[in-house]
C-alpha cells in the first residue's frame, strides 16, 4: 500500500509539470505561430546567410526588421527562414512580406510552418502522454479494468478494419505494428533527407568552384 501511494504522488507531481509545460507549449504556438490568427506584414531584410550542416539539406535565414503591423514603436528584427529562392531574389535592404500573430514577430510562411510543426507535435505528445497517464491511473482501479479493456479491443478491432481497407489487408495488423508503421515512416522521411543530402554532396558534376573568406574561428 505504501509503494502505491509513492508511486502515486511521484505520477501526480509529473503529471502536474507535463501538463504545465503543455499548457505553456499551447500559450506560445497561439501567441507566435498559429496559423489561423496571423496577420500580414511586411519587414526590411538587414541580413541573409545559409547554413548547411555535415548530414543535413542547406537551411536559408534572414534578420528581417518589421516595420509595418508592430505594436511597439521601437525597431523590431528577427531571424526567419526563408526559401531558396526568396534568399537568392531579394537583396539587402529590399522589402519581405510575412506575417505576425502578436504584432512582435515577424514570421515567413515556411518560418511559420516549420517551427509550428513542432510545437504541435510535442503538444500532441504531452497530450498522449498524460491521456495514458489518466488511463494508467484509472486501470489500477479494479471495477473499471475490464472498461478500459474493453475500450482498448474496440480501438484494436477500428484499427484492424481501417487497416482492411488499405493495399496491405491480407496481412495481419495489430495495434504494435501501428506503432511501428508510424515511427518507420518517420525514419524514413528522415533517411530520405539524409540521402538526397549525400547524393548532392559526392555527385561530380553540377558544382561550381568558390572562394571563401574565414570571419569567426574557435
Amino acid at each position: 500500500m505504501k509503494d502505491k501511494i509513492v508511486y502515486f504522488i511521484i505520477a501526480l507531481i509529473a503529471f502536474g509539470v507535463l501538463s504545465s509545460c503543455t499548457a505553456e507549449l499551447v500559450t506560445e504556438y497561439r501567441d507566435s505561430y498559429s496559423v489561423l490568427h496571423a496577420n500580414k506584414t511586411k519587414g526590411i531584410i538587414v541580413s541573409k546567410r545559409a547554413e548547411k550542416g555535415l548530414y543535413s539539406s542547406p537551411t536559408y535565414y534572414a534578420d528581417v526588421m518589421m516595420y509595418e503591423g508592430k505594436v511597439v514603436p521601437e525597431p523590431i528584427t528577427n531571424e526567419v527562414r526563408v526559401t531558396k529562392k526568396q534568399i537568392q531574389g531579394i537583396d539587402l535592404g529590399e522589402e519581405i512580406a510575412g506575417y505576425t500573430v502578436n504584432g512582435r514577430q515577424f514570421h515567413t510562411l515556411i518560418d511559420m510552418l516549420h517551427d509550428g510543426f513542432f510545437y504541435l507535435l510535442f503538444i500532441g505528445l504531452g497530450i498522449l502522454v498524460m491521456v495514458g497517464m489518466i488511463i494508467w491511473g484509472l486501470y489500477q482501479i479494479k471495477p473499471i479494468q475490464k472498461f478500459i479493456l474493453f475500450l482498448l479491443g474496440k480501438f484494436d478491432k477500428m484499427l484492424k478494419k481501417l487497416f482492411a481497407l488499405s493495399p496491405f489487408k491480407k496481412a495481419e495488423f495489430s495495434f504494435t505494428k501501428f506503432i511501428l508503421i508510424i515511427v518507420g515512416m518517420g525514419y524514413l522521411v528522415l533517411a530520405s533527407s539524409f540521402a538526397n543530402n549525400l547524393y548532392h554532396k559526392i555527385k561530380p558534376y553540377g558544382k561550381v568552384l568558390t572562394d571563401a573568406e574565414v570571419t569567426f574561428k574557435t
